[in-house]
């Protein structure tokens, strides 16, 4: 005997009104589409008055589902409870959808009805409205239908659920902590490198230029470039992160074209990138063996090893008080850039070697650490998917 099925229409109240008698000096909860995250829940709640928020806002009460209904917000995830909000009342985005549950199914239920990929999927194939104003229509979400096992199922579903994603959060948080990890070693070894007392008492014995302990300070290529489907990658600017580089979004540029480039627009392993125009200071090692080029929207720095670590360099140029002096250093409006020969004569304070390899053999054993983690991260998104997708088959 398969298992029942509903209509979330039917089992759901989908976008209810507001009372009447809800008076405009009732303080009530807010919700903007940015106060939801894309991991489901909310990030920020603000407090309103009624009367403020009443006209022009989505209505909802405290237990009531929050799912975005506009590209690229309802394809991204955003959707949560409101079951944890200060006041029983509140009010949100018009870009949301509200769901309301009645005795027949429970919120924790229909909430991972409609935070998964599944649902995000056929949604996103039923959007009506122009490209980058698609939302997700009312009837749709009236329409949809889902398994409605008894109560008692429900809530076994949504508890095996929550505890994933419960797993997936937390391997998460340690993800962030690792992230800022490698600042904090830096700044435990080394101190502010702008701060004289910190700089004696962290062993470092004198500030020099840049251009002092590098072998090569450039840009890279500046002619255009024809973009194909395959090839050598094209970083830019927007492909530098804060110390790791985006190699998967780029356009490409042919054999030929690269053997045309000089050596500036080829970083080696070892090189570090620093963004030169637009958002200035980002930088990154360059650490991979396969053959890229930068355009000029990236500056190329090549340190020398006989006197400089490229991953104490690199973190140098990562940690807060020389990224406000880099920032101090743009010129520009329109396109705010960072002149090299100025960026060539930026204090670097020195470490003595020693150190410096101490610092790399931490950082190598922080890496490690991430990358066992984000593995074990993968493998619980893919876990918390396949759980999900089990569910609402009725195979859970």
């Amino acid at each position: 005997m398969s298992a029942r099925t509903a209509r979330l229409g039917d089992i759901c109240e989908i976008n209810p009104r507001a009372p009447k008698s809800l008076r405009d000096n009732a303080l009530v909860s807010f919700l903007s589409m940015s106060s939801v995250s894309e991991d489901g829940f909310v990030d920020e709640e603000q407090e309103r008055a009624a009367g403020e928020v009443r006209k022009g806002y989505s209505f909802f009460e405290r237990g009531d589902i929050l799912v975005a209904k506009i590209t690229p917000c309802f394809e991204n995830g955003k959707a949560t409870r409101t079951s944890s909000l200060r006041h029983p009342v509140g009010f949100g985005s018009t870009e949301f959808h509200v769901l309301r549950a009645s005795n027949e199914v429970l919120p924790d239920y229909v909430f991972h009805t409609v935070w998964n990929s599944s649902f995000r999927e056929v949604g996103a194939k039923n959007m009506t409205g122009s490209a980058g104003q698609k939302r997700v229509p009312t009837d749709f979400i009236r329409r949809l239908e889902i398994p409605l096992p008894p109560l008692d199922e429900q809530r076994r579903i949504a508890a095996i659920l929550d505890k994933a994603d419960a797993l997936r959060r937390n391997r998460k948080r340690t993800l962030e902590l690792l992230d800022g990890l490698t600042q904090s070693i830096f700044l435990e070894m080394f101190g502010d490198p702008f701060e004289l007392q910190d700089v004696i008492s962290h062993g470092s014995e004198k500030r020099v230029p840049l251009s002092e302990v590098t072998s090569r300070i450039t840009y890279g290529f500046t002619q255009p470039m024809s973009h194909h489907d395959t090839g050598i990658p094209i970083l830019t600017a927007k492909n530098v992160r804060m110390g790791s580089l985006d190699i998967e979004n780029v356009h490409f540029a042919s054999e030929e074209e690269f053997e045309q480039l000089s050596a500036k627009s080829k970083p080696d392993p070892g090189d570090l990138l620093v963004t030169k125009d637009g958002t200035i200071g980002r930088a990154a090692l360059f650490d991979n063996s396969m053959p890229v080029c930068i355009n000029q929207s990236i500056a190329l720095v090549k340190p020398n090893r006989a006197l400089i670590s490229p991953v104490y360099l690199l973190y140098y140029i990562l940690s807060g008080p020389v990224q406000l002096r880099i920032e101090g250093m743009k010129k520009g409006n329109a396109m705010p850039h960072l002149q090299i020969t100025e960026f060539a004569r930026f204090p670097i304070a020195m470490a003595p070697m020693d150190k410096q390899q101490q610092f790399e053999r931490r950082v190598a054993a922080a890496a490690s650490q991430r990358s066992r983690n984000q593995r074990s991260l993968t493998e619980l998104d893919a876990a918390f998917s396949s759980l999900q997708h089990r569910a609402f088959a009725g195979q859970l």
